[in-house]
């Protein structure tokens, strides 16, 4: 699991760990640990059917973070060095939009 979870905080190009320099569309090591955390998040728990809501979660997060690198490569083309910073991809600023008041 620690992988995948590198794989979605992509913070740096330069960091440590090279999950989290950042995603691009030919990533078959960032592909194959999206591919692990999403069965891990498959397994169901003893005694239950369904799964929690955490699960279901990170299964939205890890098909919309692919989504996402296969549409910006299609955009921008395999070109070398695109790549997209996953743990820069969240909705705080539109919250913080949103969450302005004008008096």
């Amino acid at each position: 699991m620690d992988r995948g979870l590198d794989a979605l905080n992509g913070q740096n190009l330069a960091d440590a760990k090279k999950l989290r320099r950042g995603m691009s569309g030919d990533s078959a090591e960032h592909h194959k640990a999206l591919s692990d955390l999403e069965e891990a998040m498959r397994l169901r728990f003893i005694g239950k059917r369904t799964l929690f809501s955490f699960q279901k979660g990170f299964l939205v997060t890890i098909a919309s973070m692919r989504g996402l690198v296969k549409d910006v490569t299609a955009q921008l083309g395999p070109a070398p060095g695109s790549y997209v910073l996953t743990g820069r991809v969240n909705q705080d600023p539109l919250e913080s939009f949103f969450g302005l008041r004008v008096y």
